[in-house]
């Protein structure tokens, strides 16, 4: 979700009672009926409604939204390949209901496990909900261009990371690797995912241009830190700037990353998300684009991997880098199936009356994954055979989360759908 994956809140052994009873009622009641899911205010921890363009617009965190009590949760866990999805979703309001919500912790114990299996029939039928609602998508013939804005103080080794992870992408570099590979993962979007013209997600993905902000890009020249998300905003703005030397072109059918490093404080950056996606007018061109922070140094129990495993330090050695990765693929895989999203737009792909993806039917769920000495978690192979860690993304078709795409030989070569 374009809120960005939550971390589960309790860890106690009530809480974990309480979960097992909420795991049966919510898998019966998603079996029953459609869940009345009311629409959150724009922003309340989900950019995916929210125009940007639209003064009034933006991340709402104000003292009405706090007052209304309004929650939004799709949390899930999974802990050294165990399955323990649990997705749901809570609103909370004086005359309004809506499904239950339940938190999770990474593993349960034995006598729970039963309860936490019914959580993978409650996603599924949650899945079942996720459907085309007309709007923009990012399909082929178009290649999908990535733009990235480096913001702050990254490392060389941090950048190379990220960028062979998005160059992993692009299937025309990396039709050889061995399975599972990063192409087989986008497979997903691009297999069961189509507009209404039947056209489907784009298998083309490049990375185009970066740009070094360092500060630079500031409006007057200034460090901002900590960024609002009006500032986020502000600075892709600047970036278009053509009185630069290096800017960026205005594509509405390419996804612009916003990526700060480490030491850049973020308005609810740790908090309530870890990354976001949302769309924004630039001098009248409407364009999607995506927020991720690095969570090393405010957050690494609360938006890595680490929280299921503390010994967790990335695959690539650099925890910040490899947990940026993860979320990116996340907020790729729904931008690119739900861009446009705002007021004044038709959805993509999202459940009714409702703010969740794609992703978010899988948020925190990996899948089988190597370990290997270190604290080195992986589960998907890209460019030269640099290994990563993703969370899996939902097949609609068979309403449940998939690392790879069905019919995804091993030479991740995509087949015809």
């Amino acid at each position: 979700m374009t809120r960005g994956q939550r971390r589960p809140l309790w860890v106690t052994s009530a809480g974990l009672a309480a979960v097992a009873v909420l795991l049966v009622a919510a898998a019966s009641f998603a079996s029953a009926t459609e869940p009345e899911i009311i629409q959150l205010p724009s922003g309340t921890w989900s950019m995916s409604t929210v125009d940007t363009s639209d003064k009034n617009a933006g991340m709402a965190n104000d003292a009405e939204n706090e007052e209304r009590g309004y929650l939004h949760y799709m949390a899930t866990a999974v802990n050294k390949g165990l399955h323990l999805a649990q997705a749901a979703a809570s609103i909370r309001d004086v005359n309004e209901t809506a499904a239950a919500a339940i938190q999770s912790a990474a593993a349960l114990p034995a006598d729970q496990q039963a309860s936490a299996a019914q959580a993978d029939v409650y996603t599924s039928n949650m899945g079942q909900y996720l459907k085309y609602h007309g709007g923009k998508m990012m399909t082929e013939p178009n290649e999908l261009k990535v733009y990235v804005l480096w913001y702050g103080r990254w490392t060389k080794k941090q950048k190379r990371i990220i960028r062979r992870f998005l160059v992993s992408l692009d299937r025309s570099k990396n039709n050889y690797q061995k399975f599972p590979t990063v192409v087989g993962w986008w497979a997903i979007n691009v297999r069961y995912y189509t507009n209404g013209q039947n056209q489907r997600t784009t298998p083309y993905v490049k990375l185009s241009k970066e740009i070094n902000a360092k500060y630079k890009l500031a409006p007057l020249g200034t460090v901002l830190n900590p960024l609002t998300h009006d500032n986020v905003r502000a600075l892709l703005a600047s970036a278009f700037d053509k009185k630069q030397k290096n800017y960026f072109p205005m594509d509405p059918n390419a996804a612009y990353l916003v990526l700060t490093s480490q030491d850049v404080y973020v308005t609810d950056f740790c908090k309530g998300l870890c990354a976001y996606h949302t769309s924004a007018t630039f001098n009248g061109t409407k364009l999607a684009y995506a927020f991720v922070g690095n969570p090393a140094k405010q957050c690494p129990q609360y938006c890595t991997y680490r929280y299921f495993d503390p010994t967790f330090s990335g695959v690539n050695g650099d925890l910040g880098a490899d947990s940026v990765v993860d979320k990116i693929g996340h907020e790729l895989s729904e931008l690119v199936t739900n861009p446009f999203h705002g007021r004044n737009d038709k959805a993509g792909w999202v459940v009714a009356k409702s703010q969740i993806e794609n992703a978010d039917l899988c948020e925190w769920r990996y899948g089988p994954t190597n370990y290997e000495e270190g604290g080195k978690v992986w589960n998907v192979k890209g460019f030269n055979g640099t290994k990563f860690l993703v969370q899996m993304n939902f097949n609609v078709r068979k309403r449940e989360c998939a690392l790879q795409g069905d019919g995804t030989v091993q030479a991740g070569i995509l087949p015809s759908p």
